[in-house]
């Protein structure tokens, strides 16, 4: 079965839309990170979410605390 052309856009968008918020997200240097890390990286988060929680709230906090001063 082929893939129409809307459909591959869609999955594409998407995937960037969700890249780009775990790279926002978590203190990493995202042209210095291998795909294959960021790849085991989101696998080992995804069985540690609240580990990945943690990183992040204490990611806003520091920024939140950053724009107060």
């Amino acid at each position: 079965m082929s893939t129409k052309r809307p459909d591959v856009v869609a999955r594409m968008r998407l995937a960037r839309r969700y890249l780009t918020e775990v790279l926002i997200n978590l203190p990493i240097k995202s042209d210095e990170t291998y795909v294959s890390t960021l790849v085991n990286l989101m696998d080992h988060f995804a069985d540690h979410p609240t580990e990945y929680l943690e990183i992040i709230n204490e990611c806003r906090s520091e920024t939140k605390r950053e724009h107060l001063f």
